[in-house]
């Protein structure tokens, strides 16, 4: 993909709750790692894994504190149960819409 630098980020949950926690964090503009750009996510074997564009240049050392300061956001989205409001069910279809599935 280029000289990009990117993020995938397998989730040990459920499709549909990964999905709906970053729909809840897309919908607030929350879905950035540290100046990242979310892009969607891809499955494979059974896991979905969301994709970050990461800032030129950035190295795995330089994503991990970022990365784990945004996973508390991302963890209580994900275990949010609530139905999602109109903005984060708009968003959850942006999102499944690039979704691909890898086989």
């Amino acid at each position: 993909m280029g000289a990009k630098e990117f993020l995938r980020w397998s989730m040990p949950y459920d499709e549909d709750a990964v999905i709906n926690g970053i729909a809840r964090l897309h919908a607030k503009r929350e879905s950035s790692i540290d100046g990242s750009k979310f892009l969607g996510a891809f499955r494979s074997c059974g896991i979905v894994i969301p994709v970050w564009e990461l800032v030129r240049g950035t190295e795995a050392e330089d994503i991990s504190a970022p990365a784990a300061e945004f996973w508390k956001s991302l963890k209580a989205a994900i275990e949010n149960t609530e139905p999602l409001d109109s903005n984060e069910r708009r968003a959850r279809a942006g999102i499944i819409s690039r979704q691909i599935t890898l086989r």
